[in-house]
């Protein structure tokens, strides 16, 4: 009988076997690395028996967590978007590894109310049910912006130095229930190609709208796993804006005006009024997907946003009725990248963050691993075709120093002195080493 100790082993192996040397796939120095895949020998569960009653769980609870990321993001001035499945998603095979007070704490911030098997599952059934919406309906497939069928795609990854242990039962439930293969790199020894092969692997998933998950610094020889989450959306609306776009003002919440292009549609939404706000709702090629816009009323707008709960979002949404009424929508594109340590800490997993807390036992059978960072980036554009979306997670993986570690990451004063008389030879400051 193979004991635990002997299957971390053997995986341990499997790992080094599977390490590639660094170096760049085009031949340059300090490109991406070429990776080999491996998987756990359980075969995913492309049929999971979820009961209705916890595909809702999931959903009401990935909603509640959307809601509350989206009111400390909106906390900043600007533009926000972000993709709350993506994080749900990454941040669910994270939760795979974690334990006691950690695995709570995670739990309680990111509403996840099911036990870890049903929970695994339950995500297992979404994901299989978002990669079906491209397929055709009543015979004729959805269509997409430029006319090639709609694309709704998501994928996940585990990226691993090849010297890291792994849990195989952690291996098993992202194998099972997330697809999620094995990339084996040399975070150790070659950090940075690292880290652009993990980028390329996601603008790949995303069509290149994400190019950048990882930024510049993040991934060090102290990284030892990165998990990854990649979502593209490509879709076409079910009925295009086919009159002339116009040049329009739009009202910012400061009361200044901006002339924007202004999209023109005619009938055929469904629409919503009520205390203090409309809303519209536009279905994508295909009637699977849709987007929903809600306006509150003139002035209203940050006490309608910090009011807004998930009650009244789903009371809004099933009050969404056939309408006559035309609609004018702005033409919009931006990019959003976040880092949500602190964010996500505050609302309630700090443990996973710290060295001395984070309890992720279940994917390395010891407690050597804490999360460095949880990254997020995102893409929207809204055009008269429809809507092009992307986005991607990264929670990176440390693993805790051997030694106290001083990390000179902050403005620092030096000085240079001669010690045996302690003559100051040289004293400054540097606030910009670059």
């Amino acid at each position: 009988m193979t004991t635990p100790r002997a299957a971390r082993c053997a995986v341990r192996l499997l790992a080094a076997a599977l390490t590639v040397a660094a170096g760049a796939c085009d031949g340059t120095p300090g490109g991406p690395l070429p990776v080999k895949t491996a998987r756990s020998s359980k075969l995913r569960v492309d049929k999971p028996m979820v009961p209705t009653a916890d595909a809702g769980s999931l959903r009401d609870g990935n909603s509640a967590f959307a809601l509350e990321l989206f009111a400390s993001l909106s906390a900043q001035p600007g533009n926000v978007v972000f993709a709350p499945a993506s994080l749900s998603v990454a941040l669910g095979m994270a939760f795979a590894g974690a334990r006691t007070e950690t695995a709570q704490q995670m739990a309680d911030t990111l509403h996840f109310a099911l036990p870890g098997p049903r929970l695994h599952a339950a995500f297992d059934a979404l994901d299989l049910a978002l990669g079906s919406r491209g397929e055709a309906v009543d015979g004729l497939p959805p269509q997409g912006t430029d006319g090639a069928p709609l694309r709704l795609a998501v994928s996940n990854a585990l990226w691993v130095d090849g010297k890291q242990t792994l849990e195989p039962t952690f291996l098993d439930v992202l194998g099972e229930n997330y697809g999620a293969g094995v990339q084996q790199v040399d975070f150790i020894g070659a950090p940075e190609p690292a880290r652009l092969t993990i980028n390329q692997w996601v603008a790949d998933q995303t069509a290149g709208k994400i190019a950048e998950l990882l930024p510049p610094g993040l991934i060090t020889p102290m990284v030892r796993l990165v998990l990854t989450n990649a979502i593209y959306l490509n879709a076409g609306w079910k009925t295009p804006f086919t009159e002339p776009t116009m040049s329009y003002p739009f009202h910012r919440a400061d009361g200044s005006d901006v002339s924007v292009p202004m999209m023109l549609g005619k009938m055929g939404f469904a629409m919503a009024a009520g205390a203090g706000f409309r809303a519209v709702e536009l279905p994508y090629s295909g009637d699977q997907l849709s987007m929903v816009v809600i306006v509150p009323d003139a002035g209203t707008f940050p006490a309608f946003e910090a009011a807004l709960t998930l009650d009244g979002l789903s009371s809004i949404i099933k009050s969404l009725a056939p309408s006559t009424d035309g609609l004018l929508l702005p033409r919009f594109q931006f990019t959003l990248a976040v880092s949500l340590r602190d964010t996500l800490s505050a609302l309630g997993m700090p443990a996973a963050f710290v060295a001395d807390t984070a309890d992720f036992s279940g994917i390395d059978g010891a407690r050597d691993l804490f999360i460095r960072d949880v990254v997020h980036k995102t893409f929207i554009a809204v055009t008269e075709k429809g809507t092009e979306a992307a986005a991607a997670t990264g929670v990176v993986f440390a693993t805790k120093s051997a030694v106290p570690l001083l990390a000179v990451d902050r403005p620092f004063l030096f000085l240079i002195r001669d010690r045996p008389t302690g003559a100051l030879l040289f004293l400054g400051r540097v606030v910009d080493p670059s």
